[in-house]
């Protein structure tokens, strides 16, 4: 029969391991060239596209836009080629 402070200490190491295994699903590493990548300077002020959108200037915008979208590797987003990840992924947020 196991003493009180076997058990107490058996009960911590269990619920060590299960944060350890909690810690590891959380910062799971995304390759760098997955499109979930978010690198340090992804931000959401980030000038994407140095003119403004306005009417006369959408169709080298939106190809600016696009070039830029596509060499970020965010480009599918927009056209639905990256499905959106379900609740029970690893990289879910």
């Amino acid at each position: 029969m196991s003493s009180p402070n076997q058990t107490q200490n058996s009960q911590i190491e269990n619920q060590n391991a299960s944060r350890i295994a909690e810690i590891e699903v959380a910062t799971s590493k995304i390759e760098v060239d997955d499109p979930l990548f978010l690198h340090s300077s992804d931000h959401s002020s980030l000038v994407l596209v140095l003119d403004l959108l306005n009417e006369s200037n959408y169709v080298g915008w939106s190809r600016a836009m696009m070039i830029t979208l596509e060499g970020n590797d965010k480009l599918g987003f927009l056209n639905g080629e990256i499905e959106t990840l379900g609740v029970n992924d690893a990289n879910y947020k």
